[in-house]
């Protein structure tokens, strides 16, 4: 069996447990180094054990926050384009996704995307 440990894992294992094992009585202060192999398992499974039955909280992406893709090198990332191709693309096609104050080049990736693939070649 395959555990996924995450860093929520981690949190709790260093922030929350006290634990109590043979008549020894050690805390969130204790060192690791303190702790015998027995007692490090015993927490580690108690930790284990509540973050598998805990349920899981994932935070879907909303589709109303932009993400974008900043300068020419996003956009010749996002499209796999050259130096030259994507200034082309920044002043033509993606020219309503595009956000230019001075130098600084900011392109909303959704936009662009869509933008590119509704245009007629």
């Amino acid at each position: 069996m395959y555990v996924i440990v995450s860093r929520k894992f981690f949190h709790l294992f260093f922030l929350k447990y006290m634990v109590y094992n043979k008549n020894k009585f050690y805390d969130d202060q204790t060192p690791m180094v303190m702790l015998s192999v027995e007692q490090l398992k015993d927490v580690m499974w108690s930790v284990i054990e509540e973050h598998i039955r805990s349920p899981a909280t994932v935070s879907p992406a909303t589709p109303s926050s932009p993400s974008y893709v900043y300068g020419l090198a996003g956009i010749q990332e996002l499209f796999g384009v050259s130096h030259t191709t994507a200034q082309k693309l920044k002043d033509g096609i993606l020219a309503p996704a595009v956000i230019q104050n001075g130098r600084k080049i900011v392109v909303d990736r959704e936009k662009a995307i869509e933008l590119f693939n509704n245009h007629k070649r």
